[in-house]
Order: structure tokens, then sequence, then C-alpha cells
């Protein structure tokens, strides 16, 4: 249930950022990336158990640790890398299979570098937040890149993380249908 919340909230978190900053990616596109952007994480807490409980137990008791440096240590490859080539299987967009690839890098996004930065910055919001921190840890930092493409000032990052309550609260009022 914290995956799913934790890529509710990046969606809804994203098209957000897409309308305040009227950016060329629309609200939708952002919606569906942030919502997307955890594909891999699915795939590696359901197929990769001995895996995940491992990078678990890793992080809890190394919170310095890199979640992503911990799947490649352990699988090779990130949950990033897992889903961006799944999107990229499913005849997905490449703009979505590289939102989901770049999450952590947007710099190295070279279809929609903008679409990439508003997903980064989306999950940061909502990770620092502490929702969807099972797995994932703080320690995956909000690229300056990310924040310089996408003009976002202090403000508005500070307006953006006072809006997650209202956004929870949806959330909630969503699941009790």
């Amino acid at each position: 249930l914290e995956l799913w919340d934790h890529s509710l909230l990046t969606a809804e978190m994203a098209a957000r950022i897409a309308k305040l900053k009227k950016t060329r990616s629309s609200a939708d596109l952002c919606f569906t990336a942030g919502l997307l952007h955890d594909t891999g994480k699915v795939v590696l807490v359901h197929f990769f158990k001995k895996a995940h409980r491992q990078i678990s137990q890793d992080l809890e008791n190394n919170p310095e640790l890199r979640f992503s440096d911990l799947e490649k240590k352990y699988l090779g490859y990130s949950s990033a890398e897992i889903g961006g080539r799944l999107l990229q299987i499913w005849n997905f967009p490449d703009e979505l299979s590289q939102a989901v690839l770049f999450r952590e890098k947007p710099e190295n996004a070279k279809i929609n570098p903008e679409l990439c930065c508003i997903v980064h910055t989306a999950n940061a919001i909502v990770m620092s937040a502490g929702v969807g921190m099972d797995a994932g840890g703080l320690q995956e930092d909000l690229s300056s890149f990310a924040l310089e493409k996408l003009k976002l000032s202090d403000d508005d990052l500070r307006g953006l993380m006072l809006a997650l309550p209202d956004i929870m609260h949806d959330l909630d009022e969503l699941r009790a249908i």
C-alpha cells in the first residue's frame, strides 16, 4: 500500500509542478509519468523478494547508503533501469520510459528532460515527507539540474510541500469510496 500511495502522491505532485510552472509537458503526461515512476520497484518487491529484504536490511543497518547503489550491488541493475526497460518492452512512449529510467538522474534524459526533472522533483518532495521510505530511504539527492531546468524557487518548493497534507487527504477520501 505504501508504494501505491507513494506513486499516487508523486503523480499528483508531478501534475501540480507542471501546472505551477506552466511546462511544455502537460499535467496529464506528468501525472502518468509520476504514477509509473516506480514500476521497477514493483517488480523488485514481487519478483526479487530476497534481494529486496537484503536491501531493506542493509538500509536499516546503514541509513547513509543509497537504495539505488544497493540495488546494483544485489541485482546488477537498478529498479529505475528495470522499470524503464519494461515500459519500452510494453511499447510506452519513449518520453515515459525515460522519465522512469532517469528519475534519479534527470540530466541524462535525451527525449524530454523537463518531464524527467518534474518526476524527479515530485518523487523527492514525496519522499521527503516520509511517504515511500519503506525501501527507498532519503539518500537520493534532489538534482540541482532539475531545480534549474524547472526554475523552481525555494518558495515554490515550500508551497508544494505545504500542499502534501491536502493531497494526502484527497487520497484518503478516494480510498473511502
